[in-house]
């Protein structure tokens, strides 16, 4: 299954609603929200909820298309954008009508992925939630390679915590090809 942005913009909608309540539930927590939605379902399930890319910023994982979701979003009037006090540089997003969004293409379980990360993430501040990302090895290494690369939904399953330097990438090659595990 490829990208949608109407699977993206639903779970927008639906973090948007789940958290119109949280003053501080800004654009750096809706963003590890659902990274940690997409690759935590990629792990257990085989497949993201949104399906959309995440590159490595300064402040963690970031879905690409993100900011262009949602101006599509407010310009449908679907959402509006309002500053988070005491958050800096954090936008919210608030869903323009009170009731649960229709999210027909997002089923039990992608809902209660998003239900899940949305916890995790809610009490903590931007800072804290950008700091926490930092320690998932598909943003360390995608970081390492340079600002904007892709992580890619692969990255979920790599145990290290650190980044392999050049030697110790080196040394595993030529182990490999010592044992016959190169083809």
């Amino acid at each position: 299954m490829g990208y949608s942005d109407s699977r993206l913009r639903q779970a927008i909608l639906y973090v948007a609603w789940l958290t119109r309540d949280d003053e501080r539930f800004g654009s750096t927590k809706l963003n590890k929200a659902l990274c940690r939605a997409d690759f935590h379902s990629f792990f257990h399930h085989g497949r993201s909820v949104t399906n959309a890319r995440y590159q490595a910023l300064e402040d963690g994982p970031t879905v690409v298309p993100l900011l262009p979701t949602l101006a599509t979003m407010q310009e449908a009037g679907e959402v509006r954008s309002v500053r988070a006090p005491g958050e800096a540089k954090e936008t919210r997003q608030i869903p323009l009508y009170p009731e649960r969004p229709e999210t027909p293409l997002l089923d039990a379980q992608d809902i209660a992925e998003l239900d899940a990360a949305v916890q995790r993430v809610q009490g903590w501040t931007a800072k804290e939630a950008s700091d926490e990302s930092h320690n998932f090895p598909g943003w360390k290494h995608a970081w390492a390679q340079g600002n904007k690369t892709i992580i890619p939904l692969e990255s979920v399953f790599w145990a290290r915590q650190d980044v392999p330097t050049d030697a110790q990438e080196a040394l595993a090659r030529e182990l490999a090809a010592e044992y016959g595990l190169l083809r």
